[in-house]
């Protein structure tokens, strides 16, 4: 099952989470999405820190998807870590790492690192967690499921693991039509 997104304005048609998802520095977030409509700078999830925020962005620079970190408190504190182009109405299995020890993010697809970043500003303290869109863009338009928030860094096999644990399960049809 998943839940359908059908965009809108912003924070429109949107879910929202309690506040205490994320309760520790380092975090990772999983989930699968796919877009109906590819619309600029939508957000699929979306945390709001007491200093900037983090947004997973399906289309963004170039039509790739990103994983967006805004640290508020430096002027030029945008961190976009693009990965690649998504396809409307195709399942992607998408997982972001963040590890505040070492200020790295790390963004992986259907279990496959495909981006890394260096030197990104911890945020701390959620005060919004959104599935769906966010409070800058139009909402997301299409279907999300399996949204895990980890208070963790998570590494390179256990993503991996996690996307064949649901590849290769036979309840899988997240490639069917």
């Amino acid at each position: 099952s998943s839940m359908y997104f059908p965009g809108g304005a912003q924070e429109e048609n949107i879910v929202v989470l309690p506040n205490d998802i994320i309760v520790s520095d380092s975090y990772s977030i999983s989930l699968w999405m796919r877009p109906k409509t590819l619309t600029a700078w939508t957000s699929a999830v979306f945390v709001k820190f007491e200093s900037g925020f983090c947004s997973i962005v399906p289309y963004a620079w170039e039509g790739n998807s990103t994983c967006r970190l805004r640290d508020a408190t430096q002027v030029n504190g945008w961190f976009d870590i693009p990965s690649c182009v998504l396809r409307e109405n195709t399942w992607w299995h998408y997982m972001m790492t963040y590890n505040a020890k070492t200020e790295t993010a790390v963004v992986f697809l259907n279990g496959e690192p495909v981006g890394r970043m260096e030197n990104v500003p911890t945020n701390r303290f959620v005060n919004l967690a959104l599935i769906g869109g966010d409070m800058y863009q139009p909402s997301f338009n299409g279907n999300i499921c399996e949204v895990i928030f980890y208070n963790e860094v998570k590494d390179y096999d256990f993503v991996k693991e996690l996307h064949q644990s649901y590849t290769q399960s036979e309840k899988f049809i997240a490639f069917d039509k």
